[in-house]
């Protein structure tokens, strides 16, 4: 009688107790505590994980610093440009070879990188295609060496044997203006990009152009060779220098050249050479065609945005 009393006892015991137990949250009936247990989270580790995320942006906005100045201007000097003659000029002394030298030359050009491809290499080397839509120069050259200046009292045999008194002044002083626009590759290097110091900016551009060039050599009239020139039948005339001679000229030309640049202000040195015929605007002064070679060094100031 004891042992079915006992045994009533803990039945019922055992069914008050799970009956009494609180009902389970049905968010945990998917669980899988095995699987989607998760590490405890500390406050540090979510400040690191923020430092690094604004580290890498603030590192990705610097990279764009460095590359994001595409477009550029050149304001050069010459430090030598000469011209010489492919074949005979006629003279006041008769047909001959000359060379010109400028006294000095300015020139502004202005033009854009463009990528080839997504990123560049390693944060650290791109290669562009370069255009530039204005190549504008100016020079003056001197006399040419030796040559004694014009005199409308001789006369002259031009190319075609024809007897010619006015002809192009070329050893006068004269002014060069050209224009023109070239396109070429050229590659850039940031040795320092990867760098957190102000040298992520500083930059090598080395390129090689090739271009088309309008040229317009102005010939200014020399007063003090004015004359009274004297005719066969006794008669004279008033003849002087030619006031305003105009030759014009296009061809191609070739540019290479590397600049140092940071950030948005860069120094550089390029050498062009170019070849070009010449043909009197106003054929008063002759209607031979002068081919001249040119060749031009210059240092320039570069400013990029």
């Amino acid at each position: 009688m004891k042992k079915k009393t006992t045994m009533a006892l803990l039945g019922c015991m055992i069914t008050s107790v799970v009956w009494a137990q609180a009902p389970i949250d049905s968010r945990y009936d998917n669980i899988d505590w095995d699987e989607d247990t998760m590490e405890i989270v500390t406050v540090n580790d979510v400040l690191m994980s923020q430092q690094t995320v604004a580290a890498v942006k603030n590192n990705d906005l610097q990279l764009e610093r460095v590359w994001s100045n595409r477009k550029f201007t050149n304001i050069s000097y010459s430090l030598s440009h000469k011209m010489t003659s492919s074949g005979q000029i006629l003279t006041s002394t008769g047909l001959r070879d000359l060379e010109y030298e400028a006294e000095w030359g300015l020139a502004v050009t202005r033009g854009k990188n463009f990528l080839l491809h997504r990123r560049p290499i390693g944060n650290v080397l791109s290669f562009y295609i370069d255009y530039v839509g204005f190549d504008f120069s100016v020079n003056h050259f001197d006399y040419a060496d030796d040559c004694p200046l014009f005199d409308p009292t001789l006369d002259f045999t031009d190319s075609q044997g024809n007897t010619n008194r006015m002809y192009t002044p070329w050893d006068f002083k004269k002014y060069n203006v050209s224009y023109g626009m070239r396109l070429g590759p050229s590659v850039t290097l940031a040795p320092f990009a990867n760098t957190n110091s102000g040298m992520r900016f500083l930059k090598l551009n080395l390129y090689a152009h090739f271009g088309y060039n309008v040229s317009v050599c102005y010939i200014e009239k020399d007063s003090n060779n004015e004359h009274t020139v004297s005719t066969s039948s006794g008669g004279s005339y008033y003849d002087d220098a030619p006031g305003a001679a105009f030759n014009i000229a296009h061809g191609v030309y070739n540019a290479f050249g590397l600049n140092l640049s940071w950030k948005k202000v860069g120094v550089g040195y390029e050498t062009r050479s170019a070849k070009y015929k010449y043909k009197p605007i106003d054929n008063k002064f002759g209607k031979d065609k002068y081919n001249f070679k040119e060749t031009d060094s210059r240092i320039y100031l570069q400013v990029r945005w």
